[in-house]
Formats: C-alpha cells, sequence, structure tokens
C-alpha cells in the first residue's frame, strides 16, 4: 500500500509548487523522463549486449498549471481562456515513452511559433492531433525496426 500510494503521487499531472521542473520553464505542458538501469559501480547496463543502454521504466508529468480539454477543443475560448489538447499532449508523451525524439523544424509565421512538417513529435504544441502523421510513424518504425534484438 506505501508503494502503490508513492508512485501515484509521483506519476501524472502536477504543479509547478510539486514539480519544479515546471516552474523552471513554464511553457512546458509535459515532460518524460527515461531511467535506466545501473550496474553496482554505477555504470548504465546493456544486458542483452544490443548495443541499446537499458531502459528500466519511464515516468511521464502533465503541468497541473494549464488548463485541459478532452473534447475537442482546444484555443482561446470566448472568455479568453486558453485550452490545451490532453490527447494530443498525452499522444506526444507517450511518442517519447517510445523513444521518438522530437523533430521538424521550428519557424514563426506571421508571429506565430509553428512546425514543418507537422506531426506529433513536433517539440512545439500545435495544436489537436490525435492520430500519427507519416513522419511519425517513419520514426517509431526507425526506432523499433530490429526488435526484438537478438
Amino acid at each position: 500500500r506505501q508503494r502503490q500510494m508513492c508512485i501515484r503521487d509521483r506519476v501524472g499531472f502536477l504543479s509547478a509548487v510539486e514539480f519544479p521542473y515546471f516552474a523552471a520553464n513554464p511553457n512546458v505542458l509535459g515532460v518524460t523522463f527515461t531511467l535506466m538501469w545501473s550496474d553496482g559501480s554505477g555504470n548504465l547496463t546493456d544486458i542483452d549486449n544490443n548495443g541499446k543502454v537499458d531502459v528500466a521504466f519511464r515516468e511521464i508529468y502533465y503541468n497541473d498549471e494549464f488548463n485541459w480539454a478532452d473534447n475537442g477543443l482546444e484555443g482561446t475560448q470566448p472568455d479568453g481562456t486558453r485550452l490545451f489538447d490532453f490527447p494530443s499532449v498525452a499522444i506526444h508523451e507517450v511518442g517519447h515513452g517510445f523513444s521518438a525524439a522530437h523533430f521538424g523544424s521550428i519557424g514563426t509565421q506571421d508571429g506565430v511559433l509553428v512546425a514543418n512538417p507537422r506531426a506529433v513529435m513536433n517539440a512545439i504544441y500545435g495544436g489537436t492531433l490525435h492520430s500519427l502523421t507519416g513522419r511519425d510513424v517513419g520514426a517509431t518504425c526507425s526506432n523499433w525496426s530490429q526488435w526484438p534484438h537478438r
């Protein structure tokens, strides 16, 4: 029971007060951390000798300082509140959980940040996007093309 409470308290939505990473950069909607296995000397392990460090687990946190929507609404609302589409951000963070990195060029258009090409794994939030793009699928295939490693 003690362990379950600890895990529940450490994964999911956190505020800037609970998670200083968000306070250091208040524009971060979510973050994924990858924790690795190490041996008794602190060296990262590669137990299956596949040339890759062994991943122990990943933690995903979402910034509770933002207004989230899960009904397809996002953007600035009539009352001035800005909503962010939670499923879009969650799909992005889960992409990191599957070893996908950011890609695409970031620029400005009419004073607004934009990514090209648009994809789930862009480094900026570009609005509602609930399906992987061709670029996202290509990156996933590239990351996992040799799985399972023998």
